[in-house]
């Protein structure tokens, strides 16, 4: 009963959200619907008090009285209907503060008169509806009702269009849906003056007057009062029809809009002050009431809506009148539900009755992947860390049916023998330190007066126990656990245990005493997770030959079941009994085993989990399960969802939304509902714990529905739904036939979906846009939107959302990774987001034209979140007073808004703030006014002055920064571009920002700095340039410094006390011209050295550097890059190189005076297991220099300190001439055992150019070395048994070596080992090189070679043993040769042809060679200039599935023939090229699924007879607006369309 009564009380508490101020009421008491929202309003609280009485009495799965589940249902129901109509009210109040109108409020500004014309235009408007007048009529009914006189309060009236020559609308602006009108307009006014012009022109000349004199009124009298209609005049003519008419729908509701009219009073009293009645005349009191908002300039291109007063009251007094009596039902029933709770008041709670009693006997005689853990938590037991502590508490966590107590179980088993004494425990619910110690006292002796605790204490006296507490939910607090742990601390045996299985992390967290990590039960892998449902399916024998055609269909099944093996039990269960395949696939679509009640199934015991959680996580929790599976929250996207869902409530505590939605979240993780886990780059991200989130949308099913595009059409969907998400499967574009079947199930939902109640709607996947205009359709009455999230697409706004201008609810929109396209979404940016006055989250970060929303911003009074948003165009930005970040301010002095000012409003700013354009600040006046001292929340400043001005007023600029101290919490600080001479002295000598984690100082010409260091020398001033820092002032937990374009700075010296520095991570250096040396020295052993905790080194463009410590400082991963330094090379370190996981060196621009002998710590490169080393020719503008690079012999020398080195790129080393492997060399230095002297010097000479290879070489890579060539012996690279790829790229003599030998012996030397996977050889001569029988190789690339493995009588390809599947080439004519083309029929599935720029047409012979390959699947042409047609046999390529054409400006398409391209073929892609007009008519075949089209600008148009009805994507970039035009006109059509 709790969750319904709960979730009942909740929606009604949201609902008085917008009323519990009184704003409302007060704004509209005189009305008929204040006193509606009043009467909404006491009745909620009335339910919302009988709800709060049922908190806490009803316990257990859910609501037992299924009568009271629907009226619990029915009064949610009702309470949403509520909270739309205050919220609507309440967007509507916004509305008339920002324009200074009048159409929601309790009066005219203007007096009675004006409020009387407001009311009957209302009224007017309701009755033109009822009467069934269109919206123009109706707008003119409003309008004739006041005679077409303009009012200032025309919020609604300027966005009505003009009905007719005759009866103008007030505010002239034209709607176009509106446009002819006229006539219904002449049945209004016939309607209201048949036969009353006299009264008519009465009636006007009323109105008339009071505008007419409005302007002459006495201020100090606040108005004048005139005299009421008489009763004829009411009674009769214009006035008579109005009001009659506005009455019958009023009484509809209630009583008619009552005039605010008083008696008359006597000259003695102040007649503004009476309130006293009387029968007598009635007298209209104009005056103006003091506390009205003030008349706003409102602009013009925002159309506002309009407010219905009439139907809002009637919707307020009907949702009352039903509330009613639904609330006297629902507490009669809640009255007799608790008073028989009391009667069972003896009874336990649910929970603790619903937990099955464990043992420390298992049921399950095997536990499978678990084989590992088990070994290593019985090794730290027995004989590891454990074995020698007093006492160690042991936590295993997991969620629910992970496993844990059958682990526990066998690993009690296992240690039987190893413990004296050994206790099994199960907590579970309700933990008591008393009664537990009692139970285990009972269990260790029984008999005894003893108290408990002595009991246990002798009990284990002297022994080694073993104590299991199984099942634990929870501890009040930590005393009461050490409190427990008292007794079991007290003589016992070294190496005792205490065992504790928990769902809850932050549980485990507090009783553990290991400083590891606590042990996480994860899923078991999937190889061992098989065998374990295979086992519950099919038992220990498992499947029989007849039934191993169920094992695809049990594999998918696995799939979704997590590695859970209570999972695997239930559906094992649900299968073992129908062992055929159509109940296979049932259970697989239906997700039959979430479905399964009993006590041991996977779904229950995950809900014990989730009926543990208070309300509001449940709630959290549910809505995050609407994102797909295995979704990866940021933490700032979790909160900010919350937010917009309005989740998120103090309860009483005076905390910010964003403070309480991080405190729910460490609640989530700790109750084991989410996991925190860490991309590589160390960011944090969240995921529900898997199966929690199936979990999530069962429980939520009455309310949050996800459809996957697969699923729609069989998906229960219940008719109380408010929450949507949708995700679009690949699968659903995967075909034709699957895009249409699925076009039709999102047709056919609007039938099955109530989109009308929609409060959420999220959209997933990137193939969502093909699918927009169905959808478009879909949500065009979905009008009360809260959250709108899209991920993923390519679509406008507008092709999804019909009435995205009219969703006044909406207050979360985000657009991730999206891209929206077309000129109309920037006229929804601009004017339709600026009038969402309930928006609290708007993140467009994937948004193309987020750009334009920089106008109106100021009207989302209650915007929080603006990420990525283009804050810095905001004028007034000051007035978002609920603004939590603002990336970017730019002060301006020519624009008002502008102003330091502004930021000083807003008092709530946290994250990050850049304030650009400081040097337009005047003066220190001017910088206090940002108040950046009282921004407490705020974590990052970033203060930019303009760089490089020559009118810098150094004075004014020290003053401006001395007033922009900011709060003492601030955490990371930068300063570019300051004019000023010093250091600020918050910054300084008076340092009040100690707790700074990072600083940067860009472009700063100070003569003091902050204490970062012992000394600072300037360049040129001597012993004046050395500027120290007093060590009484200096940061706690500095962990990154950036310095940059510090034109003078000459020399950094950090001394060796290690406390300025001691928490530093991160340094980075740039642009300092002058910079010499940094000296960096160790505080123990007085050496050059880094700080300790450094993990990351930038060092760039400071041409004179020359002196450093080493690097790397340490053999653990670390990242540096030095580059456009003074040391005669670059470097780069750490885990950028070969992918993010390999540990790797580069050393680039190398001269061969470089001293990185002296720079490098070569004892630290043993984990290196990549290394790329290029040198280059320098040019100093009139000639080559020198070579540059380290020699053969050098780089041997370095690669010897690198063990683990498994890849090597070596570019533009001139200095290496020869390469060897270093065995070989070895036993080619033996052979010589007398030398000559010259002999002697030429094999040195020869030996210092020399490269030895290390043997365990995986991958080598060569460019630009022109002098190298590879050592003439016979095995050539053949001794680098794991090389699996080389490229060698313009090493022309690479070879030559071998070039002679082939001459001289006629013969060809395989060089290559046979581990060889892929070969790339561009420019050089292969001359007497043979592949060899290379058995592995899988890719070979020959490009720009004097000869190639293709020629000659015995083609070195037809000799070897290789099974190519991907050749490149631009030898066509050797490649296409019969043989050559026979031999690789079978395996070569990618053929590229490319730079061949002689070839202007296949021959016969190469035309039907090509044909031979059978196999082949990829063809490209690529750089092929003169190529003027494609192959004639094409068509013939049975098997060919991809066909490119990239660069070849001179083929022509349309002379391809029908029927020209293969029936196989799927992909075609035409890149880069000018002189293609046209694609050919009949050429492309019915297979064909991809058509891209890129930078081809003179394809105009799609081929006349349409594209094949097979095309599945259809992508379009760089190519003319026409094509453009036609492809969008196929979106929807086909599945994909995509356009740059």
């Amino acid at each position: 009963m709790e969750l319904g009564v709960e979730a009942a009380r909740w929606m009604i508490g949201k609902a008085l959200g917008p009323v519990s101020g009184g704003v409302l009421e007060a704004w509209a008491a005189s009305t008929e619907l204040g006193g509606n929202i009043e009467a909404l309003r006491m009745e909620l609280l009335y339910a919302e008090g009988m709800l709060n009485n049922a908190r806490g009495h009803g316990h257990g799965p859910g609501i037992k009285n299924p009568a009271l589940s629907e009226l619990l249902h029915k009064l949610r129901e009702l309470a949403y209907r509520a909270d739309d109509a205050l919220d609507e009210v309440d967007y509507f109040r916004i509305q008339d503060e920002l324009d200074g109108t009048y159409h929601a409020a309790e009066e005219h500004d203007g007096g009675c008169l004006r409020t009387h014309a407001l009311n009957a235009r209302h009224a007017a408007r309701a009755i033109a509806n009822m009467l069934g007048f269109s919206k123009c009529s109706s707008a003119c009914f409003a309008n004739i009702a006041s005679h077409g006189k303009p009012h200032e309060d025309t919020a609604s009236t300027k966005r009505v269009p003009p009905c007719g020559g005759h009866w103008p609308c007030t505010g002239g602006v034209k709607a176009s849906e509106d446009d002819d009108d006229g006539e219904e307009e002449s049945k209004i006014k016939k309607f209201l003056f048949e036969s009353n012009d006299e009264e008519e022109s009465k009636i006007k000349k009323l109105f008339e007057s009071n505008d007419e004199e409005e302007d002459e009124e006495d201020p100090k009298q606040g108005g004048v009062c005139w005299p009421c209609p008489t009763d004829q005049l009411v009674n009769n003519g214009c006035m008579s029809r109005i009001t009659s008419a506005a009455s019958s729908t009023i009484h509809t509701v209630g009583k008619h809009l009552p005039l605010p009219c008083y008696s008359s009073v006597s000259s003695g009293q102040n007649a503004a002050n009476s309130n006293a009645t009387s029968t007598g005349r009635r007298f209209l009191c104009c005056a103006r009431a003091n506390n009205k908002a003030p008349q706003r300039e409102r602009a013009l291109q925002t159309s506002e809506l309009k407010f219905d007063r009439v139907e809002m009251s009637r919707k307020m007094k009907d949702i009352t009148e039903q509330l009613k009596p639904l609330c006297a039902k629902v507490s009669t029933i809640l009255n007799l539900e608790l008073l028989a709770a009391n009667l069972n008041s003896n009874n336990s709670q649910y929970m603790a009755t619903g937990r099955p009693i464990t043992t420390s006997e298992s049921i399950e005689p095997k536990i499978f992947g678990r084989d590992e853990v088990t070994s290593k938590v019985i090794n730290d037991i027995t004989t590891g860390e454990y074995s020698h502590k007093n006492l160690t508490v042991l936590p295993i966590v997991g969620p629910g049916g992970i496993g844990k107590t059958t682990f526990t179980q066998h690993i009690y088993k296992k240690l039987h023998d190893h413990f004296e004494v050994k206790l099994w425990v199960c907590v579970s619910v309700n933990f008591s330190a008393s009664r537990l110690t009692q139970e285990v006292a009972d269990k260790i002796k029984k008999e005894g007066n003893a108290s408990p605790e002595s009991r246990i204490e002798e009990g284990i006296k002297s022994k080694r126990f073993l104590l299991v507490l199984d099942d634990m939910w929870s501890c009040s607090n930590e005393d009461e656990w050490k409190r427990f742990l008292v007794p079991f601390d007290k003589g016992q045996k070294e190496g005792s245990v205490i065992l504790v299985t928990t769902r809850f992390p932050a549980l485990a967290q507090m009783v553990k005493t290991t400083h590891n990590p606590m042990m996480e039960l994860k899923g078991i892998d999937e190889e061992e997770f098989e065998k374990l449902f295979l086992a519950y399916v099919f038992g220990n024998n498992g499947p029989t030959q007849d039934q191993s055609k169920l094992l695809d269909s049990g594999r998918e099944i696995i799939k979704k079941l997590k590695g859970s093996p209570l999972a695997a039990k239930t559906v094992g269960r649900l299968l073992r009994n129908h062992l055929d395949l159509g109940h296979w696939t049932r259970v697989l679509e239906s997700r039959e085993w979430e479905s399964q009640s009993g006590d041991h199934d996977i779904m229950p015991a995950l809900k014990l989990s989730f009926d543990y959680l208070p309300f509001h996580l449940q709630q959290c929790f549910t809505y995050c399960s609407l994102f797909p599976e295995d979704y990866k929250f940021s933490e700032e996207e979790i909160i900010h969802f919350w937010i917009g869902l309005d989740v998120l409530h103090s309860r009483g505590e005076n905390k910010k939304a964003e403070d309480i939605g991080l405190s729910y979240l460490i609640e989530l993780i700790n109750h084991g509902f989410f996991k925190k886990e860490e991309y590589d780059d160390g960011l944090t991200y969240y995921v529900i714990h898997d199966l929690m989130h199936e979990l999530g949308l069962k429980v939520s099913a009455d309310e949050c529905l996800s459809l996957y595009s697969s699923n729609v059409r069989s998906i229960q969907i219940r008719p109380s739904i408010r929450h949507l998400s949708i995700n679009i499967d690949d699968s659903s574009v995967n075909d034709r036939k699957a895009f249409d079947t699925c076009k039709e199930d999102f047709s056919m939902l609007g039938e099955r979906l109530r989109v009308e109640n929609l409060h959420s709607l999220m959209l997933f996947g990137k193939c969502q846009g093909s699918f927009a205009k169905t959808l478009h359709g879909l949500f065009s009455k979905a009008k009360s939107l809260r959250v709108i999230l899209i991920s993923g697409g390519f679509y406008s706004m507008e092709d999804l959302l019909h009435s995205f201008p009219e969703l006044i609810h909406l207050r979360y929109l985000r657009v991730h990774d999206n891209w929206l396209y077309g000129e109309s979404n920037k006229l929804v940016a601009s004017s339709s987001v600026s009038r969402f006055y309930h928006m609290r989250v708007l993140d467009l970060r994937g948004c193309q034209d987020s750009h334009n929303l920089k106008g109106n911003m100021t009207k989302l009074v209650k915007l929080r979140h603006f990420p990525g948003g283009v804050h810095s165009w905001i004028a007034e930005v000051g007035k978002l007073k609920s603004l939590q970040e603002l990336t970017r301010f730019e002060v301006r002095r020519e624009s008002h808004g502008f102003e330091l000012s502004q930021i000083g409003h807003l008092l709530e700013l946290c994250g990050s703030l850049s304030i650009d354009n400081l040097e337009n600040v005047e003066g220190r006046d001017g910088a206090d006014e940002a108040k950046l001292m009282h921004k407490k929340n705020l974590n990052e400043l970033i203060l930019n002055w303009k760089k490089g001005m020559s009118n810098k007023d150094p004075q004014r600029e020290e003053q401006v920064l001395e007033g922009l101290k900011p709060h003492s919490n601030l955490q990371k600080l930068s300063i570019r571009g300051h004019g000023g001479g010093t250091c600020p002295s918050w910054l300084g000598p008076n340092l009040s920002v100690h707790s700074l984690e990072s600083l940067s100082l860009d472009s700063v010409d100070w003569k003091t700095f902050p204490p970062i260091g012992d000394e600072f020398q300037l360049v040129n001033m001597g012993d004046e340039g050395k500027l120290g820092n007093s060590r009484s002032q200096h940061f706690m937990n500095l962990k990154r410094i950036e310095l940059a374009g510090l034109k003078r700075l000459e020399r950094w010296v950090v001394g060796g006390s290690g406390e300025l520095l001691s928490h530093l991570e991160v340094l980075i250096i740039k642009f300092c011209p002058e910079l010499v040396e940094l000296a960096f020295s160790d505080s123990k052993q007085d050496r050059k050295a880094w700080p300790l905790n450094l993990r990351e080194l930038v060092i760039k463009y400071c041409p004179k550097m020359s002196s450093m410590p080493p690097v790397p400082w340490r053999s653990t991963p670390c990242s540096v890059e030095i580059s456009q330094v003074g040391l005669g090379f670059g470097l780069r370190y750490g885990k950028f190189y070969f992918g993010s996981t390999t540990l790797a060196l580069e050393i680039v621009n190398l001269d061969s005076s470089a001293p990185f002998w002296r720079i490098l710590d070569f004892n630290n490169l043993k984990e290196v297991k990549e290394f790329r080393i290029e040198a280059r020719h320098a040019f100093d503008g009139r000639l080559w220099m020198k070579p540059r690079g380290t020699s053969g012999k050098e780089l041997t020398q370095v690669l010897s300190y690198m063990p683990k080195l498994s890849g090597l790129s070596i570019e533009g080393c001139e200095k290496i001439t020869g390469l060897g492997v270093v065995e070989q060399q070895e036993a080619v230095t033996a052979c010589y055992s007398s030398r000559s002297r010259e002999e002697e010097e030429e094999i040195e000479a020869a030996e210092e150019g020399l490269l030895l290879l290390p043997l365990k070489l995986q991958k080598l890579r060569i460019q630009d070395c022109p002098e190298l060539s590879l050592r003439p012996l016979h095995s050539g690279l053949q001794t680098l048994c794991s090389l699996s790829s080389l490229t060698i790229f313009m090493c022309p003599k690479f070879f030559s070596c071998y070039i002679d030998k082939a001459s001289s012996s006629s013969s060809s030397f395989p060089l290559f080992p046979t581990s060889l996977q892929s070969l790339f050889l561009y420019g050089m001569d292969l001359r007497g090189v043979s592949l060899g029988p290379h058995g592995c190789l899988q890719k070979l690339t020959v490009v720009k070679t004097t000869n190639s493995f293709f020629s000659g009588p015995e083609s070195s390809i037809l000799s070897s043993s290789i099974h190519l599947s991907s050749l490149e080439t631009d030898d066509v004519a050797g490649a296409l040769a019969a043989p050559i083309c026979r031999f690789l029929s079978s395996s070569l599935t990618k053929l590229f042809l490319r730079k061949n720029e002689e070839m202007e047409c296949f021959t016969e012979e190469q035309d039907q060679a090509l044909q031979l390959l059978t196999s082949l699947q990829h063809l490209k042409f690529d750089h092929c200039e003169k190529l003027q047609s494609l192959p004639a046999g094409l068509h013939r390529l049975t098997s060919l599935e991809t066909l490119e054409i990239e660069f070849c400006p001179s083929i022509r398409l349309r002379l391809l023939p029908k029927n020209a391209l293969p029936n196989s073929l799927q992909k075609l892609t035409i890149s880069f090229n000018s002189a293609i007009r046209t694609l050919p008519k009949d050429g492309l075949p019915d297979s064909l699924q991809e058509l891209h089209i890129q930078y081809c600008p003179s394809i105009r148009a799609l081929p006349k007879g349409g594209l094949p009805t097979s095309l599945k994507l259809l992508e379009v970039s760089g190519g003319s607006e026409d094509l453009k035009r036609q492809c969008s006109n196929l979106v929807g059509t086909v599945p994909i369309v995509k356009l740059d």
